[in-house]
């Protein structure tokens, strides 16, 4: 494992690879700079009984960071999450939504191309972070990292709530195989609350093809690929029963769709075209 400086508890930082590639610039050539403040998106899919309180909790900790700020709330289905959404714009809370189910990954996508502020960071719709740990993690983007993560795994003793045993267990399998195959050392790869500066989310629009429930590991190893340093931060996670997630259903194409990333990006291309990978990602899309 590549890891750098561990300046404080619960906290790690990890080395760019750069073997893989050379960074490239933060920006397209061209694009204008971002202005000082932090764009959070929140992907949603028929959320409607948890994006209030989520919103609820997390609007008071950027309202209190003394920057600007906005919440675009990313959405899709047919239940009243848009329009809850709505009712916080003087808030500075943008509602953007689609009836068609399109997935967390193109929903955070879609998010980060909308995003106006020169921070960007992605949450759950459930709040599973609670806000003081939102708070940290912003602090540290706003000090100077480039790259925040959480982790339920560095100190898993911080978690409020775990998930059940059969998710819990196939959740290690999992990280084990994306810390092995895509070399990625992060202890959790998959929590969704990460924060970027916006001239990686540039990168991250241009690489990332993979939206499916790969999407989160697939987008720290093309991050990482690039140069940048991760920092990854212990969190207070609280497991949310309702989470749409069937394991069953979801495991086979977690596994098809890493073993995708593994081929196109280790090993040598012209072994596994790039529209092999279009048609794998277009055929395991969340539904």
């Amino acid at each position: 494992m590549d890891v750098g400086r561990n300046d404080t508890p619960g906290s790690v930082y990890y080395s760019p690879r750069h073997d893989v590639r050379r960074p490239g610039p933060d920006r397209p050539a061209g694009s204008a700079p971002r202005p000082p403040g932090v764009s959070w998106v929140i992907p949603a899919y028929n959320e409607e009984k948890r994006v209030g309180p989520t919103l609820e909790a997390y609007l008071p900790v950027l309202q209190g960071l003394g920057v600007p700020y906005e919440v675009i709330v990313s959405s899709s289905g047919e239940d009243a999450t848009p329009e809850i959404a709505r009712r916080y714009h003087d808030r500075g809370v943008i509602s953007l939504h689609t009836l068609a189910r399109r997935g967390k990954g193109l929903a955070i996508l879609e998010g980060f191309r909308q995003a106006h502020y020169g921070i960007v960071g992605y949450s759950d719709a459930d709040g599973s972070v609670p806000p003081e740990d939102m708070r940290r993690l912003l602090q540290a983007a706003l000090a100077g990292d480039r790259v925040v993560i959480a982790s339920r795994r560095l100190e898993p003793d911080r978690n409020w709530v775990r998930a059940p045993a059969p998710k819990y267990y196939a959740s290690n399998v999992w990280h084990s195989l994306v810390r092995v195959l895509l070399d990625l050392p992060v202890r959790d790869a998959e929590c969704g609350f990460k924060i970027f500066t916006h001239g990686i989310v540039d990168r991250i629009l241009r690489e990332v093809t993979v939206t499916n429930w790969v999407f989160d590991a697939c987008m720290l190893y093309h991050v990482r690929a690039s140069g940048e340093t991760l920092r990854e931060m212990a969190v207070n996670y609280r497991y949310h029963h309702g989470t749409h997630f069937r394991l069953g259903r979801v495991a086979p194409v977690m596994l098809a769709g890493l073993l995708c990333v593994f081929a196109v990006n280790r090993l040598d291309r012209r072994a596994l075209p790039m529209r092999f990978l279009r048609a794998m990602n277009y055929r395991f899309s969340e539904e």
